[in-house]
């Protein structure tokens, strides 16, 4: 068996899975003061209250948010930055680009390590990757000597032209070990040997920001879960769609950024296979935030110019876009108007609904009121939500300030939720040139269900695909992957200088070494795919194109490829232009998953509803039919309004959708096409 495990701002998901095929999943709280504790409180569920031996269990893989969050917050570590004289100040320069072109008032965020810790080092290596400078010994012992009376929980090192040449960090690395020992180091040439320096020193910085908290929480895991008995080993979750093992995870953190997101657009992608679907809208929606990202010919969309809270990281990452809204988000008056997220009331102390002191009213307490959420039956009846306190809440800070009703308050806060959500597709699909209509829109995460049918609306978007247990797909995509290691290398050479020899040369080279990371996780050769390919542009561009390379590297085939591939990406190519590689890379990935989606064997079934309850349409309470999702049978159709339960999540057919369950367990929801969602 093997579990998944995907640590949010408000529950933390768990899945087991037995040869392909789930067998159970729960939410627990989230503990964000202390991450571990949430999990290791599950795995201890997993035997006392679901009957199953820890030593069953053949492997865990677990995704996180704890990285991002402490960038986020800015609650990392106490870091020191290590640079070449005179590069000092390249986070603080940043580059000319500006998000918002004619705001004459914006201010850049500032480093995350501020100037008075950021060090220079006499040295100096050239673009060719030669010493210009030696590392001077008798300046890095007094340098050595500044940074222990700091006591600075990390140290990152970023020297020009490092990519050619490490080995003045290699040098500095050492030394630093012995004169600071229990601080962790991060090298550029290690977490990202590329070039473009300020991208390469923010990934830097972010890595060692991240990775003592990282590395703690790690630990703790590995401790708790052999004290529990379990002998499976641990397993992480990449932004890249892949896994790693906890020695790289503590190592290269800044990998882990988009752990969760990555896991859900990764089962979005396999469920999008099954169902024959090409082009889809992956939108994960729990009570912190919502993460979007768009997927097309059933591939997913990887990015190298990503980053978090706006600094850069250079290293592989599903595209995602997020944004400030989620089941926790809070929903306020400001300056007369109404304001929902992106500040959110989490886990703790959560909605006003939980009980658990939150007074102020949240998206989750407008579901509630609007009846959208069964307070009986949240999480499965295993936490009663109390729509009193939801009521009080929207009243006080809602209702009263606007001079509305609670009931059409709460209509109100959700307007504007599903404003904040499709704003947020916009920028992945229209804004970049892409007709969303033309995607199926597929969401999950514990809230996705509740407002997918009003978003769909909203972007003239006619096909919703729901999944089997949604709620959970994080963490069940998770198990759908596996092992990923990606070697990359910048190596600027013009085609006239490009022969097939340097090509293989390079390319054995990033082979042995994903290899030797697939070996440690106990992988052989032939257990992994690898992929090759190279950044390539036209002399005197700033940004390049990935380009396929493969054996025996025939570099006029690859030179046209690149022209045809520049064709297809920006409509134009110019075959008289010398074209320039820029960085190769090999990514390998471990053949198999250990979860696959199988078709359910319907039981008997109920095709009538089990109850009925009053949901808020238009102006008014409408009664709408309750169906247990676990009860429905393949074909079977039903017509909106209803609404449909499971124990982790609730979807709402609205008025005028219909749906039908598929032979896997998923609902495909149509939409009409001139739209009265929330009507009667």
């Amino acid at each position: 068996m093997y579990l998944a495990i995907d640590t949010g701002g408000t529950f933390t998901d768990f899945v087991l899975s037995e040869k392909g095929r789930d067998i159970l999943t729960f939410k627990v709280p989230s503990t964000p003061k202390a991450p571990a504790s949430a999990v290791l409180d599950g795995l201890e569920r997993l035997s006392s209250e679901y009957g199953f031996s820890s030593s069953s269990v053949d492997g865990i893989v677990f995704g996180t948010t704890i990285a991002t969050n402490a960038i986020i917050e800015r609650k990392g570590a106490h870091t020191a930055l290590l640079t070449t004289r005179g590069a000092r100040d390249v986070l603080e320069i940043q580059r000319l680009w500006r998000p918002r072109l004619f705001d004459l008032y914006i201010q850049k965020i500032p480093p995350l390590v501020p100037r008075r810790w950021r060090y220079e080092v006499n040295e100096r290596v050239g673009a060719d990757g030669q010493i210009v400078e030696a590392l001077d010994a008798d300046s890095t012992l007094d340098l050595l000597e500044r940074l222990q009376t700091e006591n600075f929980d990390a140290v990152a090192v970023c020297l020009l032209f490092s990519f050619l040449h490490p080995e003045h960090e290699e040098t500095l690395k050492k030394h630093l070990q012995e004169s600071l020992p229990g601080v962790d180091l991060s090298i550029s040439s290690e977490v990202s040997p590329q070039f473009r320096e300020y991208e390469r020193t923010s990934t830097t910085v972010v890595n060692a920001y991240v990775m003592p908290p990282i590395r703690r929480l790690v630990d703790q895991l590995e401790t708790g879960i052999e004290k529990l008995a379990f002998r499976a080993s641990l397993q992480v979750m990449q932004s890249n769609g892949g896994l790693m093992g906890t020695e790289e995870t503590r190592r290269f953190p800044v990998r882990t950024l988009l752990s969760g997101p990555a896991g859900g657009v990764v089962g979005a992608v396999e469920i999008a296979k099954s169902s024959g679907l090409d082009n889809v809208i992956a939108m994960d929606m729990g009570g912190t935030s919502l993460d979007i990202s768009l997927c097309q010919n059933r591939e997913l969309v990887l990015t190298t110019e990503g980053g978090i809270a706006g600094f850069p990281v250079q290293v592989p990452q599903v595209d995602v876009h997020t944004i400030g809204a989620g089941g926790g988000s809070i929903a306020e008056v400001v300056r007369g108007g109404l304001k929902v997220g992106p500040d959110s009331a989490g886990a703790d102390p959560g909605p006003a609904c939980y009980g658990q002191g939150g007074e102020r009213p949240t998206s989750t307490d407008a579901a509630v009121i609007l009846g959208m959420i069964d307070t009986d039956y949240f999480a499965g009846g295993d936490m009663r939500l109390k729509a009193d306190l939801a009521f009080s809440a929207m009243e006080r800070h809602v209702a009263a300030p606007l001079g509305l009703s609670v009931a059409e308050a709460a209509a109100a806060v959700v307007r504007v939720q599903v404003a904040n959500m499709v704003n947020g597709i916009r920028a992945v699909s229209v804004e970049r040139g892409l007709d969303a209509r033309g995607f199926t829109l597929i969401p999950f995460g514990g809230a996705g269900g509740l407002y997918a049918g009003l978003v769909a609306e909203e972007m003239g978007i006619s096909q919703i695909l729901f999944p089997v247990h949604s709620s959970v797909l994080s963490a069940l995509g998770m198990l759908m992957t596996g092992l990923k290691y990606t070697s990359s290398r910048t190596l600027l050479t013009f085609e006239n200088d490009a022969h097939s020899d340097l090509f293989k040369r390079v390319f054995d080279e990033l082979t042995a070494e994903v290899h030797g990371l697939m070996r440690n996780e106990g992988i052989e050769p032939e257990s992994v795919s690898l992929t090759l390919h190279c950044d390539a542009r036209y002399r005197g561009q700033a940004y390049e194109i990935p380009v396929q390379c493969e054996p025996p590297f025939d570099t006029s085939q690859i030179v046209q490829d690149f022209h045809d591939q520049h064709r297809v990406t920006y409509g134009h190519s110019d075959p008289g232009e010398s074209v320039e590689f820029v960085t190769f890379h090999v990514v390998a990935v471990e053949s198999g998953s250990r979860f696959s989606l199988l078709r359910i064997k319907d039981n008997a079934g109920c095709k009538e509803p089990g109850r009925h309850r009053s949901l808020f349409f238009g102006a008014r309470y409408v009664d709408v039919p309750v169906y247990a999702r676990n009860q429905l049978v393949s074909g079977q159709k039903l017509d909106g309004p209803a609404v449909v339960e499971e124990k982790t999540t609730t979807t709402i057919i609205y008025p005028g959708h219909s749906a039908i369950r598929d032979e896997f367990g998923n609902l495909l929801v149509t939409t009409p096409e001139g739209g009265h969602c929330g009507k009667d």
